[in-house]
């Protein structure tokens, strides 16, 4: 029979509890039963009538706002575990809240079924071991090898590892025999691989690289706590594995940045490095030069070939930009058949040359149709320098308007603001 949890949701915006709620009720491994709150005020009230599970936080609600909402929750409930959701992620409320006793801090938009199962499981299961370890020690290897959980316990005074669970194994992929006397520091590492100084920070939560038996490196989720074991002082080290959530974020993260059909920058990043790039030139005092491009006659292609051979036409150009533009340069589809090449450290005079590059490598290039038709097609660019006191706007502006000037006198040309 299925584990039943019972959530209480605090959610004041009806389409986002919509959403979590069908993600919640989507979960196969475990069964589950959904109250729910608009506000904080009427949250702590039904805690005290009700028992649940979890607890998953929206730190603004219609009476409450940031990282107050948690601290209010927690206080009163210190003992379930809390997944906060969040909007807008903001890694200082994250850290202080994960560190003040929250389990997790997600960002909606990252949110799938997969992850939202985990991080409850792991919320649920992980609070229960700290409560369990503080009030009943000698149930210690009872629960030891049971939980989801990796956990060794090291001595402090020597630094060796004393204890280690079931799943700390499979994490690691090694025997006990071969852990338990070594040092705790021979398989925690920082992101530089460099081997983590031993911690008591009590309470916090860590994502740090665990080196396994062969040699590799996967991403954990750590805590340590304080406990004493014969009168002496250790740490228990928890860890989960979050390799595959580190993957999910890494793709949601390439999404929201890149095209799909070209690989290239969207629109929405280009501008933020639009904005990224003029802050580094006036604070360096370097040039800037950025261009826009369309090509010519592009619906033509569509309605006579189809759209497939147009993706292609995208692609190819997609392809000529990064290969004869600089690794310092950023380029990226502005929208349907238009791109855009920030080029860095270059006068617009300089960048001249690689969009001729470009220009005369695309137009030599003959495509092949669906219908095996052959054809080609010509690019027309607009480039324009930086100068200081220039807004984002304003340079985007005199490429678009060189653009236009080069589209009067015939296209498949290059104009210079």
């Amino acid at each position: 029979m299925k584990q039943i949890y019972k959530f209480l949701i605090f959610e004041d915006n009806d389409i986002d509890f919509y959403v979590i709620s069908e993600l919640i009720y989507g979960i196969k491994k475990y069964k589950t039963e959904i109250s729910r709150t608009k506000t904080l005020a009427e949250g702590l009230e039904i805690l005290t009538k009700e028992k649940f599970d979890l607890l998953i936080l929206d730190l603004n609600l219609l009476d409450s706002w940031g990282i107050q909402t948690f601290t209010s929750v927690y206080e009163n409930s210190p003992q379930l575990p809390i997944v906060i959701l969040s909007a807008i992620h903001d890694d200082e409320i994250a850290s202080k809240a994960v560190k003040t006793g929250a389990q997790d801090y997600i960002s909606k938009s990252n949110l799938t079924i997969e992850l939202l199962s985990k991080t409850c499981e792991y919320a649920i299961k992980r609070k229960s071991i700290e409560l369990k370890f503080r009030d009943r020690e000698h149930r210690l290897k009872t629960i030891f090898n049971s939980v989801l959980s990796g956990i060794i316990i090291v001595d402090i005074e020597n630094r060796v590892i004393v204890e280690i669970n079931s799943e700390a194994l499979n994490i690691i992929g090694s025997e006990r025999e071969a852990i338990v006397g070594s040092c705790c520091r021979d398989y925690f590492l920082n992101c530089n691989n460099e081997c983590l100084p031993i911690t008591r920070d009590a309470g916090c939560i860590f994502e740090v690289l665990i080196k396994k038996s062969d040699g590799t490196c996967i991403t954990v989720l750590k805590t340590v706590t304080d406990i004493v074991l014969n009168g002496r002082p250790h740490l228990l080290e928890s860890f989960i594995d979050i390799s595959e959530r580190k993957k999910l974020e890494d793709a949601f993260r390439r999404q929201a940045m890149h095209d799909p059909l070209t690989g290239l920058y969207n629109r929405r990043h280009l501008n933020d490095m639009i904005e990224t790039s003029i802050k580094s030139a006036v604070r360096h005092n370097t040039p800037l030069s950025l261009c826009l491009c369309d090509l010519d006659a592009f619906k033509i292609v569509n309605d006579t070939y189809g759209h497939q051979t147009g993706d292609h036409v995208l692609i190819a150009f997609a392809c000529i930009m990064k290969e004869q533009l600089r690794s310092e340069d950023i380029a990226g589809r502005y929208g349907g058949d238009e791109f855009c090449m920030i080029f860095t450290h270059s006068h617009a005079e300089k960048s001249l040359l690689a969009l001729e590059r470009i220009r005369s490598i695309f137009e030599k290039t003959v495509f092949e149709s669906m219908d095996k038709s052959l054809f080609s097609i010509s690019s027309t660019f607009g480039i324009a320098d930086f100068s200081k006191g220039m807004s984002a706007i304003q340079l985007v502006s005199h490429a678009d308007k060189a653009l236009y000037r080069a589209k009067r006198l015939g296209r498949n040309r290059i104009e210079k603001y």
